[in-house]
């Protein structure tokens, strides 16, 4: 017992003194700022949800944990003026992701980034049309998949840092589209989504 206590000790010492070489871990906190820099020039638009508004990263050494997370949603009801009847609309969407990174620096300012993603999709939009039928059309879509990410991040200072990255992304998605009132149907579908994007985006992140 006291030989596997040693070693137990030993690993954890060894553990303990490798995260001492590297930098110290943190949980940073970043905030996709693109359309607020865009609107000092005019050209300023709300983020959609698959721009991933918010970002957080758990760091340990070189070695990041990261998610994503971005949600939109509306409601309205409104006048048909050519089915003379009123209608309540929602739509609500979300992504969200969850990878890792590796980091490699360039300089004492400069860090070369790299990692991938897992990315779930979620997409729900429903119309009622208030008639004599309470019809309402629904259409939903579930998308999971992944990809890979390659970016540079430049420090101001030793917590605050700015962050682009370009990214491959892959989505396998299952779409639902369903009526009822009048007539009742559902319809099943699949689909493929294929994005890469450049590094359009800019994070500013803190580290705490």
């Amino acid at each position: 017992m006291k030989k596997y206590l040693f070693v137990i000790l030993c690993l954890v010492s060894t553990i303990l003194s490798s995260q001492d070489e590297t930098k110290s871990s943190s949980i940073d906190i970043g905030i996709n700022v693109t359309s607020v820099l865009s609107s000092f020039s005019g050209n300023g638009s709300f983020l959609e949800a698959s721009d991933f508004p918010m970002s957080l990263r758990i760091k340990n050494g070189n070695k990041i944990i990261r998610f994503g997370l971005g949600l939109t949603g509306s409601n309205s009801e409104f006048f048909d003026n050519i089915t003379f009847a009123f209608r309540e609309s929602s739509e609500h969407e979300a992504y969200g992701r969850i990878g890792f990174e590796l980091e490699n620096p360039i300089d004492d300012k400069w860090i070369f980034y790299w990692g991938m993603d897992g990315i779930a999709h979620y997409k729900s939009d429903k119309v009622r049309i208030l008639n004599a039928f309470n019809s309402l059309i629904s259409n939903r879509v579930i998308g999971v998949g992944g990809g890979f990410l390659a970016g540079l991040k430049f420090y101001i200072n030793e917590k605050l840092y700015v962050s682009t990255e370009a990214t491959l992304y892959f989505l396998q998605n299952f779409n639902r589209r369903s009526e009822s009132g009048q007539s009742d149907s559902v319809i099943n579908t699949e689909s493929q989504t294929f994005s890469l994007q450049p590094p359009l985006f800019i994070y500013l992140n803190y580290a705490f």
